[in-house]
């Protein structure tokens, strides 16, 4: 994805709304989840680069 739907993807996923105007939701539900479990440090990482891929990480504690 380009850097400004990335930007966006981050800031959405910090802001506290449940939904993301219909889009993505799916990507903020399981990162509300888990922040909800387990605290605000842990959720998930979206890293993009165009024409390279797309990385997602899963921040979880270790228990």
């Amino acid at each position: 994805m380009d850097d400004q739907t990335l930007l966006t993807l981050q800031k959405r996923l910090l802001e506290d709304e449940h939904t993301l105007g219909g889009k993505n939701i799916g990507i903020k539900n399981v990162h509300d989840r888990i922040r909800l479990h387990f605290g605000a440090k842990y959720g998930l990482q979206v890293e993009s680069k165009l024409g390279e891929g797309t990385a997602v990480t899963i921040c979880l504690p270790i228990v």
